[in-house]
């Protein structure tokens, strides 16, 4: 993939209902719980789901919604009315930034089970950037198209806006889908990216999870869920800010 080159820009069909290969009941995919539109459920404490996902080529889609088996359930009810679909592509390597929510990474070096369990491989076998999305809503015309690329940031595209509407339903609309591109707060770890980095290069090949925990004055698991939120195995950031600039 040319990483000059936006691909949502290019290809506008992403964003259309485009007939993917049949899930299979195998097609697991972990999702950062990050963002205001997930239910915190008590019986539940990790920073990610499970859900399932489908895909055609180095095209990957996951649908969510209230309804949906599985995963519809963890929307709260300011969202029920809303369909969302990540948009994914494969790519080459993973990106220095990957936007903000509801756009992450999955690098496939982690991989989710049926059970609910995640399983680390040595080396991917799949980098998948899910940076674009659409918002629907199941009782208005409204429709955001929305995606990053670090040639341009993040573009969002509002269609079905009736703004001659006396009774501002569409800008109650609009404003609740833009919920999901809320920055999340919760459980965030008090380090930097920029920190991360110059832990991980002080300490090169012997950069140890909890080495690193130690140098930014935080436990091992806050940096393990955040591994895991990001989508990534310790490997990967290893790889990933040995090699980058301070």
């Amino acid at each position: 993939m040319n990483d000059t080159q936006c691909p949502y820009c290019t290809n506008p069909e992403l964003f259309r209902d485009i007939q993917l290969r049949e899930s299979k009941p195998e097609d697991h995919m972990l999702i950062p719980r990050q963002g205001k539109f997930w239910q915190a459920l008590e019986s539940e404490n990790r920073p990610y789901k499970i859900v399932p996902f489908s895909n055609e080529g180095d095209h990957f889609r996951i649908t969510l919604y209230k309804g949906h088996p599985g995963t519809g359930k963890y929307f709260t009810d300011k969202f029920k009315h809303f369909k969302l679909d990540l948009i994914g592509l494969s790519v080459g390597h993973a990106p220095s930034a990957q936007g903000g929510n509801p756009f992450f990474l999955r690098d496939t070096r982690v991989e989710a089970t049926l059970l609910g369990r995640v399983r680390y491989h040595s080396t991917p076998k799949e980098t998948i950037l899910f940076a674009g999305c659409r918002v629907r809503h199941d009782q208005s015309p409204i429709e955001i198209q929305a995606h990053w690329w670090h040639s341009h940031g993040t573009i969002i595209k509002v269609l079905g806006f009736e703004h001659d509407d006396p009774t501002n339903k569409g800008v109650k609309v609009l404003k609740d889908a833009m919920g999901f591109f809320e920055a999340e707060t919760r459980g965030q770890p008090k380090f930097t990216e920029l920190q991360l980095m110059k832990a991980i290069q002080k300490h090169g090949e012997g950069a140890t999870q909890a080495k690193i925990a130690k140098e930014l004055g935080v436990g091992d698991r806050t940096l393990r869920d955040w591994t895991t939120r990001m989508g990534v195995s310790w490997e990967g950031v290893k790889e990933r800010y040995q090699k980058a600039e301070v």
